[in-house]
């Protein structure tokens, strides 16, 4: 917050990152307005500031109809009035709506009671993605049994395609994204799991068993609610997810079936090695175990000298890799899995606190690798990062 806030509270210019082509594209004709939905919870001032003030500056004044602020149950609550007296100092105040939530919601709840207020025709929620408003809640919207954050995108996704409606990537469209070392939401519950045994209960059909053979515990879970999101899928008539795969993503790999059509490769010549040895849990003779085997979980084991699986990499590409090949991979649970060169669920950061040990943080979702103890049993997981006895480890030679 401290260099957000030295950053100061109006937008700043930034280079345009998208490619040459996209500056001789003609201007967007479109003549509907739109509201966009921004959702916080207890977010530095400074940031949400600058987040709105980009949206006045670098949006047509005649396509902007309005920007709606959900604070969802924030515990400061000085930020909306001050962010609604600076807009209205800066800026038109009669764009800016302010809602507020008694109680935290989650972010998937949140962005349903912004949508639910926007008159725009079409609303940008999440910030994201845009979509039709009436579409949008003829659609369902959000699955509002989603706790938190985790699986409401790919449910949204499923469900557009397999029920009439169709999703574009727009190549000249640029959205930054400010990653925090903490997730806002609290409790120790691993809501995104749930959110994804939701998601293959009502949308996978048979394909579920792919789900299962990589996250076998996830039967156990029985989430609430899944009748109405069964009854919704029969309502709108949706295809099969068999007829997505063929369809709309054909070129995905199914174990057993079928072999990807696409092949992915990355030269190394910029890879640099920061650190190699065995990943242990600082103060316990516990070693991170690795496996050739694509989609194998993270073992936690007792680390021994003579085992060739516990030798890890850290290189300047935020990868974690074993062998050459294989990386660590930030899944709803940590697995090992092809090294992809995207730099989004492979991308981790060595945050030290001692020259040779510190937490591992996944950056695309925003949480640390953890050791669960079970008896005599360990497990390798991914949390909230603040348990630094169980999640501060180092590499030793």
């Amino acid at each position: 917050q401290l260099v957000s806030d030295r950053i100061g509270l109006q937008s700043r210019d930034i280079p345009d990152t998208r490619p040459v082509k996209c500056k001789e594209y003609p201007e967007s004709h479109v003549q509907h307005q739109v509201s966009v939905v921004i959702c916080y919870y207890n977010e530095a001032l400074s940031t949400l500031m600058r987040t709105v003030s980009t949206i006045f500056k670098r949006t047509p004044p005649a396509l902007l109809k309005e920007i709606i602020v959900v604070d969802d149950g924030s515990t400061d609550k000085e930020i909306l009035p001050e962010v609604e007296r600076l807009v209205a100092k800066f800026y038109l105040e009669s764009k800016l709506h302010g809602l507020r939530s008694d109680e935290q919601q989650g972010l998937i709840r949140a962005r349903m009671f912004g949508a639910r207020y926007a008159t725009g025709f079409p609303t940008i929620s999440g910030g994201l993605f845009a979509v039709d408003r009436d579409f949008f809640f003829a659609l369902g919207g959000y699955d509002e049994r989603m706790e938190e954050w985790g699986g409401e995108n790919l449910e949204l996704s499923f469900r557009t395609w397999m029920c009439g409606g169709e999703m574009g990537i727009s190549p000249c469209s640029r959205v930054g994204h400010v990653f925090r070392h903490r997730r806002p939401y609290g409790g120790g519950n691993n809501a995104a799991l749930l959110n994804s045994v939701r998601v293959a209960r009502v949308w996978l059909d048979e394909f579920i068993e792919h789900f299962y053979a990589t996250r076998s515990f996830a039967k156990q879970l029985t989430p609430h609610g899944l009748t109405e999101r069964v009854k919704l899928r029969e309502t709108l008539k949706c295809k099969s997810f068999k007829w997505y795969l063929n369809k709309v993503y054909p070129e995905l790999p199914i174990p057993g079936v079928r072999t990807s059509r696409i092949q992915y490769s990355r030269p190394d010549d910029h890879t640099v090695e920061l650190a190699r040895g065995k990943l242990s849990v600082a103060g316990l003779n516990i070693c991170l175990r690795g496996d050739r085997k694509k989609g194998s979980p993270l073992v936690a084991v007792e680390c021994t000298d003579k085992t060739p699986d516990l030798i890890w990499s850290f290189n300047n590409q935020g990868e974690i890799r074993f062998d050459k090949r294989m990386c660590l991979d930030g899944s709803v649970l940590p697995r090992v899995m092809k090294c992809d060169g995207g730099r989004g669920l492979q991308r981790w950061s060595f945050l030290k606190q001692k020259q040779v040990s510190g937490k591992i943080y996944n950056i695309a979702v925003g949480l640390c690798l953890s050791i669960n103890q079970t008896g005599k049993t360990f497990d390798a997981v991914l949390k909230i990062c603040d348990h630094p006895s169980v999640q501060t480890f180092k590499f030793s030679n």
